[in-house]
């Protein structure tokens, strides 16, 4: 069985649809009573298929859908209330559902509000801690090291009673004979460049103006000596 189109000497394309017997010409009134079906509803009766579809059978429709019978004509339930007050009641039971889910979501909501104050009030106890453990530290090592401070202090005393001299002191001489060891080795080093027959005192701070005197007489004499030389 298949199907396949034909075309007249005219023009016109028809579909035949073949069978064992022989073929079938949907088009062709003597085969198929379509051409006379599609006539008749979309033609001369398609008003008529409107109105009663309209006017009986949803009119049939509305009022089982109304009376709250089923689609085979059997009640789905029992009511003896007009169909506004089933109307009210079915709005009544809608809203109370949704004040339910209404109370349902509140309460979610609450119960995640509850949980994140929770878990700052926890975070912020952590921080509290943390930071009072921080201080506590701090403040032994603070203490500790006013401690030392002290134990110093003490060692430092007991230093200088034992023997007669204070760190200041010791600081002051220890500068006092730097300076004086620069100075000498400052001395040697002018007496040598300058080839002072007489060297200082040993009081470098005593003779210092008569050794810089000295050397300066020397420098000259022997800058006065070459200039002498060079013009012979």
């Amino acid at each position: 069985m298949a199907s396949k189109y034909l075309t007249s000497p005219a023009g016109f394309v028809a579909a035949e649809r073949l069978f064992i017997t022989g073929g079938l010409v949907i088009e062709n009134l003597e085969h198929c009573d379509f051409i006379a079906l599609r006539n008749m509803l979309i033609r001369t009766h398609l008003q008529d298929l409107k109105d009663v579809t309209n006017n009986v059978h949803y009119e049939n429709f509305r009022c089982r859908k109304l009376a709250g019978l089923g689609t085979d004509g059997k009640p789905a339930r029992i009511s003896n209330k007009n169909p506004l007050a089933q109307m009210e009641e079915e709005k009544r039971d809608h809203d109370a559902k949704m004040k339910k889910m209404e109370t349902e979501m509140e309460q979610v909501f609450e119960m995640k509000v509850r949980e994140k104050k929770q878990k700052l009030k926890d975070s912020e106890a952590d921080l509290q801690r943390r930071h009072d453990q921080m201080r506590k530290s701090l403040s032994q090592q603070i203490a500790e090291l006013e401690e030392r401070q002290e134990t110093f202090e003490k060692e430092k005393k007991q230093w200088e009673q034992l023997n007669n001299i204070t760190l200041e002191e010791m600081r002051r001489r220890s500068l006092e004979a730097n300076s004086k060891e620069f100075i000498v080795k400052l001395t040697s080093s002018l007496v040598f460049m300058a080839g002072v027959s007489n060297p200082p005192p040993a009081e470098p701070f005593a003779s210092a103006r008569h050794f810089l005197t000295t050397a300066e007489k020397a420098v000259d004499g022997k800058e006065k000596s070459k200039k002498k030389k060079g013009l012979f």
